[in-house]
């Protein structure tokens, strides 16, 4: 459910700017639109509920595998900096601030609230990712999963 409004809110967002766009190649002015305006709002609601459901895995962690409660820990240490990454993205798209605007943007700003927040988060999760152990399956109940074998760890 919280992929669909992942999407929901991207493909929103992505269609406002897609407007906001022509509309500045035709007038010369950029308006935001409400679609992306709308879009955000909707990650806004998928964050919250991404940190009530975060809250909610680490009260009850004790019930999942050893290996796993390293997950918890990887998306609970995310949430500030995706919480950064959307502060940014709010302030470009409601305030009316120069050094927060789509065109105006100073490259420090955009480094640290944007770039650095995104690839901190992505680092920890494939961190987290390749250092859990794979699953065991059943003698019988082999897949082949991309490039990787489960059943006997060999590269197909």
């Amino acid at each position: 459910m919280l992929r669909i409004l992942v999407l929901v809110g991207f493909a929103l967002i992505l269609i406002g700017m897609e407007i906001s766009t022509a509309d500045y190649v035709k007038g010369g002015t950029f308006p935001i639109e409400v679609t992306t305006k709308i879009g955000l709002v909707v990650l806004i609601i998928v964050y919250a509920h991404l940190v009530s459901l975060t809250s909610i895995f680490v009260v009850f962690r004790s019930h999942a595998e050893p290996p796993e409660h390293r997950l918890v820990k990887a998306i609970a240490c995310s949430l500030p900096f995706i919480l950064v990454r959307l502060i940014y993205a709010i302030l470009i798209i409601f305030a009316h601030v120069k050094d927060f605007s789509v065109f105006n943007t100073r490259v420090v700003t955009y480094g640290l609230m944007a770039i650095f927040q995104e690839m901190v988060v992505i680092v920890l999760y494939i961190g987290v990712g390749m250092t859990l152990p794979l699953k065991k399956r059943k003698r019988g109940g082999a897949k082949n999963v991309g490039m990787l074998n489960t059943a006997n760890r060999e590269l197909t």
